[in-house]
C-alpha cells in the first residue's frame, strides 16, 4: 500500500460438497399407524405387548394381559381401556390411540419407500444430500516504519456449513451444524465450534433435541 512502509494480503478458500446419505431406518407404516402389528410385512417389530389397563393384582402378584382380538383377527372394543377375553393379538384399539400423537408422527415421519425390506430392519432409504460448503477468508496487514517500529495485524475467519437430514423424517427436519464466528454477525442457526482470530463459538447440547422413539435415527 505505501513502498517499503505498509503491506495488505487478503485470501479466500472455500468449497462444495454434497451426496446422498442413503442412510437406512425404520419409519411407521400406516397400519402401525393405525395400531396394527401383528403382519411382518408391515411390521418389524413382532414382540408381544399388553394392555397396562389389564393389570390385576392379588395379594403381592400382578398380572397384565396381550392385547386381545376376536376370532377373526379384529383387535376388540376397549371400553375404559379394558378388553373382554379374546385372542391375544398385536393390534391396539382404536379408541386407546392418542390421536395428538398419532398426528404428530405423521407430521414427522414420512412414508416408507423401501417396505419391500420390512423384514431386514429398514423401509425407508434417505435419498436427500449431505451437503457440506466452507467459505472461509483472511486479511493482514502488515507496517514497517522502522526496524524498532513494526508489527501486523491479521483477521481469521472460517464458517463451514454442514446439513445432515434425520432419516426418515419430512423435509424440513435436517441438522445443520454451522461453525464461525459469534463476533462477526453471529454463529448462525447450530454452532459447533471452531477457533479464529477474532472468536470461539461453544457448543450449544440443546440444538439436537429431537424426540426420541422406537423409530428413526434420534442422534
Amino acid at each position: 500500500m505505501i513502498k517499503d512502509r505498509i503491506f495488505f494480503e487478503g485470501a479466500y478458500e472455500g468449497w462444495r460438497y454434497s451426496k446422498p446419505t442413503l442412510t437406512t431406518t425404520l419409519v411407521p407404516t400406516s397400519q402401525e399407524l393405525a395400531g396394527d402389528f401383528s403382519s411382518v410385512a408391515t411390521s418389524y417389530y413382532q414382540h408381544k405387548f399388553y394392555n397396562p389397563y389389564s393389570t390385576v393384582c392379588t395379594g403381592g402378584n400382578c398380572t397384565v394381559q396381550q392385547f386381545q382380538c376376536d376370532a377373526n383377527g379384529n383387535a376388540l372394543s376397549a371400553t375404559n381401556n379394558k378388553q373382554a377375553a379374546g385372542t391375544p393379538c398385536l393390534k391396539i384399539p382404536s379408541s386407546m390411540l392418542n390421536p395428538t400423537m398419532v398426528s404428530y408422527l405423521k407430521a414427522y415421519y414420512a412414508s416408507p419407500n423401501s417396505p419391500g425390506t420390512e423384514a431386514c430392519g429398514y423401509n425407508f432409504v434417505e435419498n436427500r444430500a449431505q451437503i457440506d460448503k466452507n467459505n472461509s477468508y483472511q486479511v493482514r496487514l502488515d507496517f514497517h516504519l522502522s526496524d524498532k517500529n513494526f508489527g501486523f495485524a491479521r483477521v481469521s475467519q472460517m464458517w463451514v456449513y454442514d446439513s445432515v437430514p434425520v432419516a426418515g423424517t419430512i423435509a424440513s427436519n435436517s441438522r445443520p451444524n454451522v461453525v464461525g464466528n459469534p463476533l462477526q454477525g453471529g454463529c448462525g442457526s447450530t454452532p459447533i465450534g471452531t477457533r479464529g482470530a477474532t472468536g470461539f463459538c461453544m457448543i450449544n447440547p440443546t440444538a439436537f433435541a429431537v424426540p426420541v422413539g422406537s423409530y428413526g435415527n434420534m442422534g
